[in-house]
């Protein structure tokens, strides 16, 4: 979507109609001969008031003609040039496009680009006064140093947070993490590959941070009469390290999932094991990490 927005910004409006392929961005399935347009991508045509069309399978001719170009770029752009970085690139195409590839005259048409765009455009629709968001919207628990995981970078979360599950939206130059209750809490630009420093927005030694018990028995209480009902045997079991055995449970929700959890919490109270360790212990034989699978909870700012 991204792509394409800037595929609508360069000639400054939209055409009324697109066609694509069968890609899952686009289609989900298709019924009674037609296809079941992604309601994402309906939002999309929506916002830029095109009519989404799709090739049908099997027919060859409708496929769209996407190699030539690619090939045309390769050859008449990129072959022998050279570049110092992205952006030399990107001066030295804006020079090709305008002065090159806009003025000579096309194989097929016999005619120049630019001439051709001159007459299309009156038919192109206006863009919208604001681009569509395309921001990814997740959710991610804040970790026992208060911070979020985003793609190998730890982002820290203001105090109170901990082990809370926060709204992340991420667009392409930065991160907002919000409270549970949807209010922005605060905004980073995305880390850089390759930093060294996988911490953002600390400038000292990263450590950990304590709850209060109560404000732990609440966070845990808040999982159901399973959850209450073990953490009332380990205080019974273990009346000094309670809350060392609580802590460590209640950390547990940053990498596996609550039904996990709970479930490992079950197995542990029917037979009467009143440890922390022997909970983490079930989970890593028996449940995947939140951060080797995909969030349920996925999605673009228009779904909310």
């Amino acid at each position: 979507m991204r792509a394409l927005i800037n595929a609508f910004v360069s000639p400054d409006g939209t055409p009324r109609e697109i066609k694509s392929d069968n890609q899952k961005a686009c289609v989900d399935r298709w019924e009674l001969g037609g296809p079941v347009f992604n309601k994402t991508y309906l939002g999309f045509a929506t916002h830029y008031r095109f009519i989404p069309l799709a090739i049908h399978s099997g027919k060859p001719r409708e496929n769209l003609k996407v190699e030539r170009p690619f090939w045309y770029l390769e050859k008449s752009f990129l072959n022998g040039r050279e570049f110092r970085d992205k952006e030399d690139v990107k001066a030295q195409l804006q020079i090709w496009l305008t002065q090159y590839n806009d003025e000579r005259i096309h194989r097929t048409t016999g005619r120049k680009p630019i001439d051709l765009y001159r007459e299309e455009l009156p038919f192109l629709q206006p863009l919208p006064a604001a681009q569509y968001d395309t921001s990814t919207i997740e959710y991610r628990v804040v970790n026992g140093e208060s911070a979020i995981r985003w793609e190998g970078y730890y982002y820290m979360v203001p105090k109170g947070y901990l082990y809370e599950t926060c709204p992340v939206r991420v667009n392409e130059k930065e991160i907002t993490i919000y409270s549970p209750a949807c209010h922005p809490l605060v905004s980073y630009p995305l880390a850089e590959k390759g930093r060294k420093n996988r911490y953002i927005g600390h400038s000292g030694p990263v450590c950990k941070y304590r709850l209060a018990a109560a404000e732990v028995a609440a966070r845990l209480d808040a999982f159901g009469e399973v959850m209450q009902a073990y953490t009332r045997e380990i205080k019974k079991h273990k009346p000094v390290t309670f809350l060392h055995h609580w802590q460590h449970i209640l950390s547990l929700k940053v990498n596996y999932r609550a039904d996990d959890l709970l479930r490992a919490v079950g197995r542990a109270l029917k037979y009467r094991v009143f440890e922390s360790q022997a909970v983490e212990n079930f989970l890593k034989v028996n449940a995947q990490k939140q951060t080797e699978i995909d969030f349920t909870f996925k999605t673009t700012s228009h779904e909310e």
